[in-house]
């Protein structure tokens, strides 16, 4: 699949970047992305390693030029499994790596961070495992892969299918408490460019996503009346119960859509236990993840010790 330019701008991309750059710049950093793009691709190549272009970077192509996507860095999502080769890889060909040396259990539950060899344009590398953050939902990262096309020019990074692509912003949205506007002008762009919403309402169905979907999707009505078919809502919405436990902290169908500014902690976890579609999964991986933060801060402190000795 090469990139190749949509139908018509999106009628969100005005709200979404109201302070877009002039084309010249915004095509000048398209050309240096897809410079850096080559260099990720020929790293992973010797060890036959693929990475998927998520988000922005994976559907510029839809959009009337791909330049006309503004994006503040280039999201890869790669496999659990292949997280450290690809890591070991890109920092072999140059490229370097800014793992968070005091999270060795849990950095990987959030993402890495790359800069490129030669950086004048300041591009920023994240690496993903998933679009959630510290607790994980089963989304089948094996089988997104494996639906996935791969880029002509670009023979070790895939673009997802519009359906699986779908999945991603909403779940990139449901992390970040859907206060990236972006990631709504990217699901119109997915859906009119022919996403199969009941192939989306089952996938995210099977990755207990259906509640943080059901919201990205309400906002997207709000924002674009008669874009969202009603059935489609209708079978994302969650009990009344769910739901009314939803508007404590999300104003659904409305924008803003957080009723409080974003920190993480304790109040974005809230937000996000709100946002699963079975609650024991999240609790059980919460407290995994807390115990692994408990290790890392106790190895932290020991090292403070030993240094002040």
């Amino acid at each position: 699949m090469s990139p190749q330019g949509g139908v018509a701008e999106p009628k969100l991309a005005a709200w979404a970047w109201p302070h877009r750059a002039d084309s010249g710049a915004d095509k000048a950093i398209f050309v240096a992305r897809g410079h850096v793009l080559e260099l990720v691709s020929a790293a992973l190549a010797p060890a036959n390693l693929q990475a998927l272009l998520a988000k922005g970077v994976g559907l510029a192509h839809l959009y009337p030029s791909p330049w006309l996507r503004p994006m503040a860095d280039i999201d890869l999502l790669v496999r659990t499994r292949d997280l450290d080769a690809v890591t070991a890889a890109l920092a072999a060909a140059g490229f370097s790596v800014e793992r968070d040396l005091e999270r060795p259990r849990t950095g990987s539950l959030l993402e890495v961070a790359v800069r490129p060899p030669t950086n004048a344009m300041q591009l920023l590398l994240e690496l993903h495992v998933a679009m959630d953050k510290a607790v994980l939902r089963p989304v089948h990262i094996d089988g997104v892969f494996a639906r996935s096309a791969a880029h002509d020019a670009l023979p070790q990074l895939r673009i997802p299918t519009l359906e699986d692509h779908v999945l991603l912003v909403a779940l990139h949205l449901a992390a970040d408490e859907y206060r990236h506007a972006a990631g709504f002008a990217d699901l119109e762009v997915l859906i009119t460019a022919g996403a199969d919403l009941e192939i989306v309402v089952a996938r995210a169905k099977q990755a207990r996503a259906s509640a943080a979907l059901y919201v990205a999707f309400a906002t997207l009505e709000h924002l674009l009346p008669g874009f969202v078919p009603p059935e489609t809502l209708a079978a994302l919405r969650p009990g009344s119960a769910h739901e009314a436990l939803l508007r404590t902290t999300f104003d659904i169908g409305a924008w803003p859509v957080a009723k409080r500014p974003t920190k993480l902690g304790a109040q974005w976890l809230l937000g996000q236990w709100l946002l699963q579609d079975d609650a024991t999964p999240f609790a059980v991986g919460l407290a995994s993840y807390l115990g692994k933060r408990v290790l890392e801060r106790m190895a932290q402190a020991a090292t403070v010790l030993r240094r002040d000795r």
